[in-house]
């Protein structure tokens, strides 16, 4: 990711919130780091920084913008226009809870 970000960095990049975000927050609050030692120090210091405080749009955009600050990384509820058409949904959540899909969004 964050290499592909380092290509196109010269353009107003915004980032939606997405099923990427859930499940790694997901994986770092509830795995078992002793499952995944060969990651464990970078694990911990993402999972640190998130209880922190410091990555209160998600660990995701935290990754990014702790490499990239002039991103956007849109946070799950917030919002982003272009030429007033909202663009802030990743498709990975439908109506009620539901999955996304065609049909639900």
């Amino acid at each position: 990711m964050l290499n592909f970000l380092e290509t196109i960095k010269q353009y107003n990049i915004v980032v939606v919130f997405s099923n990427h975000d859930d499940f790694l927050t997901r994986f770092i609050n509830n795995g078992d780091i002793k499952k995944n030692i060969k990651n464990a120090y970078g694990i911990y210091g993402i999972w640190k920084s998130s209880i922190d405080g410091k990555a209160p749009n998600g660990i995701v955009p935290y990754i990014i913008n702790s490499r990239f600050p002039k991103i956007k990384c849109l946070g799950k509820n917030e919002s982003y226009k272009v030429k007033g058409w909202s663009v802030l949904i990743h498709g990975h959540l439908g109506s009620g809870g539901s999955r996304g899909s065609v049909q639900t969004i």
